[in-house]
């Protein structure tokens, strides 16, 4: 049976194509991905909260198929909503049907602590209106947003589309311009970004997350799949 070793569910707000290429890239072999796609296509209010108030179902569908974890991707939905939703959702979740649950915005979180990233260099696809909820939002827990930049991408199916080398490109400039950054984060799990995380802790010398990277990394804490992988940046080696 595949997904004898973990059963990792994931709520998706997009079609989740480069997520689950990256994914079977990242986890040991035993483990497998069971998605749900709520099916976002632009990156406005209205389609984040029409998104976000399908959640619950998804989780419920997650669980009646049988998954060991349930990963809520989509952190512009929760910063929306405001500071604490993301907890609000996994409590209720996890009361629901008795799974253990993250997003993607507190899988975030727990992996910059874990490497000890303070003063932050943030890069996205988003628009500057999603990236101001974005560096409020990580403000807000405690971590110094020194920039943050974003490409400027209204349709969520492009960004699929963007060169691989587009976030270790802005990465870079954004670092460089930015004295004091002791971490990068790479947001969107839609944004293609294995290729690019190691590479910049090697050219840079700090710690880079990016969302894929971070939910895969909390999903198999929590499934307790705990291989050491490689080629992925440090977060997948602790």
């Amino acid at each position: 049976m595949y997904g004898w070793r973990a059963r990792i569910g994931k709520v998706s707000p997009s079609r989740g194509d480069s997520f689950v290429y990256e994914f079977y890239h990242m986890v040991p072999k035993g483990v497998v991905l069971v998605m749900h796609i709520v099916g976002l296509d632009n990156l406005t209010t209205e389609e984040f909260n029409a998104a976000y108030l399908q959640y619950m179902d998804a989780a419920r569908a997650l669980a009646r198929v049988g998954v060991d974890v349930i990963c809520l991707g989509g952190a512009p939905l929760f910063q929306l909503k405001g500071l604490g939703s993301d907890l609000e959702m996994i409590q209720e979740v996890e009361k629901q049907t008795g799974i253990p649950a993250l997003t993607s915005a507190t899988a975030v979180k727990e992996a910059m602590l874990f490497l000890k990233m303070k003063k932050l260099a943030i890069v996205s696809p988003y628009t500057d209106e999603v990236n101001q909820r974005n560096a409020l939002w990580y403000q807000n827990l405690g971590f110094d947003v020194l920039k943050i930049k974003g490409v400027g991408i209204t349709n969520n199916s492009q960004i699929s589309r963007l060169p691989f080398y587009v976030p270790y490109q802005l990465a870079r400039e954004t670092f460089l311009e930015t004295p004091g950054v002791d971490g990068i984060f790479i947001d969107c799990a839609r944004w293609a970004t294995m290729e690019v995380i190691e590479k910049l802790e090697q050219d840079l010398g700090v710690p880079v997350v990016a969302s894929t990277q971070a939910m895969i990394w909390s999903a198999l804490r929590k499934a307790n799949v705990r291989e050491n992988v490689q080629g992925y940046g440090r977060l997948m080696q602790g």
